[in-house]
């Protein structure tokens, strides 16, 4: 279920707004989550570079994709949900553009806690978007919250 082939045909499916701007998972591992994109016209602005709405649809799924499998092998059913975002953006995103995030122990150790306690966690997830040179062409702060179901 969670190779990137089977999460891009969720992206498809599910978040078909995500698939048509040209959102793809290319790895997910116990490390680190990627996305990639293209720009093209189809996610463009006036401006000549990617609407910052694409971008922070990529910053949310590179923190959001680790945190779903996460859940979903809890063994428990936990909710999750978006209760902040925070983001800056530095430079024109324009070619190809990378979503980054590789803080895999903190979702672990929050899901963990949220299981032995019962009680909601909210936890901040990081991920960067980066240009073709491995410059940050923004930061995405996404303040999670995770509790058990029931």
């Amino acid at each position: 279920m969670f190779t990137p082939r089977a999460l891009n045909r969720f992206l498809m499916t599910r978040i078909p707004l995500a698939w048509i701007a040209g959102l793809r998972v290319s790895e997910l591992s116990n490390e680190r989550c990627e996305l990639r994109l293209r720009h093209r016209w189809i996610n463009q602005n006036p401006f000549g570079s990617v609407y910052f709405a694409v971008l922070a649809a990529g910053g949310e799924l590179a923190t959001g994709i680790p945190l779903f499998r996460e859940v979903q092998a809890a063994g428990r059913p936990v909710s999750m949900l978006v209760v902040e975002q925070q983001a800056r953006f530095l430079k024109k995103a324009r070619g190809r553009i990378r979503f980054v995030f590789n803080d895999m122990e903190l979702i672990r150790q929050q899901v963990a806690l949220t299981l032995n306690t019962g009680q909601a966690q909210v936890f901040v997830l990081t991920s960067r978007a980066l240009d073709e040179q491995g410059q940050t062409l923004a930061e995405f702060r996404f303040h999670w919250s995770v509790k058990p179901k029931g």
